[in-house]
């Protein structure tokens, strides 16, 4: 066993209560840089190149295991997810840590292949799945914003916006984005990859893994 310190997992919430955060990061244990250091002794920046390809791919893997989760819940693409709310912050060699920030208010209802019909707004959350809004209406605002709105009252005023879930909220009710599930499956899958970078990287300068 490689020994690694695998997940920190993090929620912020800020003072408006539909937003928040969640963060994933991978660090490594001090004992295995000791170990990594001395298999790679002589190779220039041999340890932070090992650890920061390792820590990038295993970044990237959970960055995409949060997006395919997510798109079983949600009705969202996932190109906008990775540039809006699942993003990565790869790791450096001065900087031993890679982490997955999960952001974003509530979507509007309008972002879920919404459509007018006469009952209201039909839309659909999740893949596959439409329900209707009675009495909300499709609107342009004189500002351009387009939305899905319902009244407050019976008057003609005011109005207000429909909103679905926000992303952090939807990773926080997935199981296998839960704590335990990650730092089981991420540690494992860490392991694994520094070992495979060790290799390549003594491979490259004629030598073995020990």
């Amino acid at each position: 066993m490689i020994g690694l310190r695998t997940i920190q997992y993090r929620s912020a919430r800020s003072a408006v209560a539909s937003i928040h955060g969640v963060q994933i990061s991978v660090d490594v244990d001090p004992a295995r840089l000791a170990e990594l250091a001395e298999e790679l002794e002589g190779i220039t920046h041999g340890v932070p190149r090992v650890l920061t390809r390792a820590l990038n791919k295993v970044a990237a893997h959970a960055r995409a295991q949060v997006v395919r989760a997510v798109r079983r819940v949600l009705n969202v693409k996932a190109g906008e997810l990775r540039r809006r709310n699942v993003t990565l912050r790869k790791a450096h060699y001065d900087r031993l840590a890679a982490s997955v920030h999960i952001t974003g208010r509530r979507i509007p209802l309008r972002s879920f292949a919404a459509r007018q019909t006469r009952r209201g707004v039909s839309y659909a959350i999740g893949p596959g799945r439409r329900k209707v809004l009675a009495g909300s209406f499709l609107a342009v605002m004189p500002s351009g914003h387009r939305g899905a709105f319902a009244r407050r009252k019976r008057s003609r005023l005011p109005i207000v916006e429909q909103f679905g879930p926000s992303v952090p909220a939807v990773v926080e009710g997935i199981e296998e984005l839960g704590q335990a599930a990650l730092e089981q499956s991420l540690g494992t899958r860490l392991e694994g990859e520094v070992d495979t970078q060790l290799g390549l990287v003594l491979a490259r300068h004629g030598r073995a893994n020990r």
